[in-house]
Formats: structure tokens, C-alpha cells, sequence
């Protein structure tokens, strides 16, 4: 944007943002952009998220914006099947432990994951699934996940053959 003005400060300055009306924890966007498509598509998107406090949580609700104390903070275990978390809760917990005494540790495979993604109606298989550490001592890491395949068509197939 011209001026050096980001698009956090505008849309903070408008005060009607209706991404941050959604998601009040959203703090960054960062776009990769095909310029030669007619609408300069969007090829990659990487977002940063920001835990709100309970107070400035709370104020947001009193106007109407937020949820109070129950934050919309993005998390892995609002994407994950129910009866999966703690399994995956407990290999992710141990992958950054050893991350942090190994800092060769390959990345990990996560076998058959599954998730729904906002706005989705059925939960989606991912192909692949790796776990990948962070150099420094952090106790993050990423999670990267490719290809999603539908998982209500097979389940269409099976009972229109029963």
C-alpha cells in the first residue's frame, strides 16, 4: 500500500473490518499473489494470529464483536476429529520435545489425519501430514498439510451399493 500504511493499520483505523469482526485474533496476512491471472489469484496465504486478552476480549463482546472469555483463537484442536485430539495432541507434544534436544530430528509423518476446515460442511483426509521442528530452542513447530480429499463421497458409494 502507498504511504507505508499496512492494511492491519487500515482496517484497525476504519474500525469496521469485517475480518477482524470474524476473527478479532487475526494480526497478519501475508499474500503470494500470480500477478499474470486476471484477478491476481492467490497461490499461497500465510496468516499470524494473536491471542487477545481476556479484558480487551471482553470489551470487544460488551460492543458486540467478540465472544468474551470464549476467544475464536484458530487452534489445531478445532480442526481435528474429536476422538483424534489427544492422540494427536500427545504426538505433537513429544515431537517438539525431542525437537528440542535433537536439533537434527527429521520431520515427522502424521498418518491418517483428519480435519474440517472452517466453513466446511464434512471432514476432509489429509494426504500428508508432516510435522516439521523450528531451529532455536523454540517449542513450536510446523504442521504442514497436503492434499484433501473428501471423505463424503466414499461414504455415498458405499451405502448406493448396500
Amino acid at each position: 500500500m502507498s504511504g507505508g500504511t499496512s492494511a492491519t493499520q487500515t482496517s484497525e483505523s476504519s474500525g469496521h473490518s469485517s475480518c477482524a469482526h470474524i476473527c478479532p485474533e487475526l494480526h497478519e496476512m501475508t499474500l503470494l499473489l500470480d500477478v499474470e491471472t486476471e484477478f491476481q489469484d492467490i497461490q499461497q496465504a500465510h496468516l499470524k494470529f494473536e491471542r487477545k486478552d481476556e479484558a480487551e476480549s471482553d470489551l470487544a463482546h460488551a460492543h458486540g464483536r467478540g465472544q468474551g472469555s470464549e476467544s475464536s483463537m484458530p487452534s489445531l484442536r478445532s480442526l481435528v476429529k474429536p476422538t483424534d485430539w489427544e492422540k494427536l495432541r500427545s504426538v505433537v507434544r513429544n515431537f517438539v520435545e525431542l525437537a528440542l534436544v535433537n536439533p537434527n530430528l527429521e520431520p515427522k509423518l502424521i498418518h491418517k489425519m483428519t480435519v474440517k476446515l472452517p466453513g466446511q460442511r464434512g471432514w476432509l483426509m489429509v494426504e500428508e501430514a508432516t510435522l516439521h521442528r523450528i531451529s532455536g530452542g523454540t517449542r513450536l513447530a510446523w504442521l504442514l498439510l497436503k492434499g484433501f480429499r473428501n471423505l463424503a463421497p466414499e461414504l455415498h458409494v458405499v451405502c448406493g451399493m448396500l
